[in-house]
């Protein structure tokens, strides 16, 4: 009998640990701002390394974990998107190249924050072949009591705004070198020269602050270090009375970098030439049941949680943590 018993329970705890429900997310409700854009997609390639699961999310109380994908499969929904706001042209386009996009949600004691992030790589095509131009990064975070519903908004932010980026440069070939789609394809194909990156050659860091990945890589901080910056869910800068909304990546200061993440900066460390940091210590279903506890029975809250580590991907500016999984 207690062997049917216990069978019973390992039975009951596989069929619970198998049952996890998708998140799905849908950017159908959702308009692009093309104000700013010139220019047209003809072709969106798919480079993710996991085309179907764009993340991680965390529902009730307990905060159960499920995954996050895309109600459509693929990049349609991003193509979608593209063709609502008249973006798209098949024969006088530019090929866009989605190689990360991932979503978030980290639980601390009295508060959630989301985020979202996005990496494209931008080629001309010509004669069956591709030619790089740039690539850019984005990110957004939103905070409140409970995220998981700001996931769809932030995806089609984080969208916008890295066209946005994109379109402040010049559309003119990076490089002679030809590719095949096959290269495009390809999850392990990088379009940066991690080598030759000045945040990576650099001793001495230039005190400022970063609006962009490719500020921070570039080591050129676009904002004075005696500027004050707000992290909300639209970071606010204030240099001499005027403020503004920008999106900040971390800056530096007395030759130690930081970096921005789910409200707060974290001290870089560089091992390496890898850029990792510990990230904010995240909190359980149990640890906020004690919390309750504690309210009732004095020092009932304990100091449970744990800081992963994350480390900074040169490829693409996405934040990854420590066991390879996108964060």
């Amino acid at each position: 009998m207690a062997r049917f018993i216990v069978s019973a329970i390992l039975v009951a705890s596989s069929l619970t640990s198998f049952s996890q429900d998708l998140f799905k997310i849908s950017l159908s409700d959702f308009e692009l701002n093309t104000d700013s854009m010139s220019f047209k997609i003809s072709e969106i390639v798919d480079a993710r390394k996991d085309s179907k699961v764009i993340g991680i999310i965390q529902r009730g109380v307990t905060n159960r974990k499920d995954l996050a994908v895309f109600e459509k499969p693929g990049v349609q929904e991003l193509d979608e998107l593209l063709k609502r706001a008249n973006l798209f042209s098949k024969d006088k386009g530019i090929v866009l190249r989605i190689s990360e996009l991932t979503v978030s949600e980290i639980t601390s004691m009295w508060r959630e924050t989301a985020r979202g992030e996005i990496s494209m790589d931008f080629f001309i095509p010509y004669n069956q072949d591709y030619y790089y131009v740039t690539s850019v990064h984005a990110t957004i975070e939103t905070r409140g009591s409970d995220v998981t519903a700001f996931h769809a908004s932030n995806v089609a932010t984080v969208i916008e705004n890295a066209l946005i980026q994109f379109s402040k440069r010049a559309t003119e070939v990076n490089s002679v070198q030809p590719f095949a789609k096959e290269d495009l394809i390809d999850p392990a194909q990088s379009f940066r020269s991690l080598s030759s990156m000045p945040i990576v050659k650099a001793t001495d860091y230039k005190e400022g602050y970063y609006t962009t990945f490719d500020e921070f890589i570039n080591n050129a901080p676009s904002v004075s270090i005696n500027c004050s910056v707000k992290l909300d869910d639209f970071s606010l800068i204030n240099c001499d009375g005027e403020e503004k909304e920008t999106s900040v990546y971390g800056f530096a200061k007395d030759n130690q970098l930081f970096i921005a993440f789910h409200q707060d900066f974290y001290p870089i460390q560089k091992i390496n030439n890898e850029f990792i940091f510990f990230g904010p210590r995240e909190r359980s279903g149990k640890d906020i049941e004690d919390a309750y506890k504690g309210m009732i029975v004095p020092r009932q809250i304990g100091k449970r949680g744990n800081n992963p580590m994350y480390k900074i991907d040169l490829k693409t500016g996405v934040i990854k943590n420590g066991n390879g999984f996108l964060n």
